[in-house]
């Protein structure tokens, strides 16, 4: 695991990186509370997600920008979706 912020995520992109798939499930695996977490914080975790991009995973700023962009998007529309705003 990588020695920065969000390294499970990090992790992730590096094992998809190298060509393996991931898939999404429509189930619930486990149950978990959620008490002040780490990346309740979205614009820290803007952050951290950024430097990942840009310094563990060697992505480009343009494709870093549109890849930060989606994570906003998608972050609005689960806030949205959960009646936040």
């Amino acid at each position: 695991m990588p020695l920065i912020e969000h390294e499970d995520f990090a992790l992730w992109l590096t094992i998809l990186k190298k060509g393996y798939v991931a898939y999404g499930l429509n189930e619930n695996l486990a149950k978990y509370r959620k008490h002040r977490s780490l990346s309740s914080n979205k614009f820290k975790t803007i952050g951290w997600v950024w430097r990942i991009y840009r310094e563990n995973q060697n992505i480009g700023p343009i494709k870093s920008s549109i890849f930060i962009a989606h994570f906003i998007i998608k972050s609005l529309l689960k806030y949205k979706n959960l009646g936040i705003f």
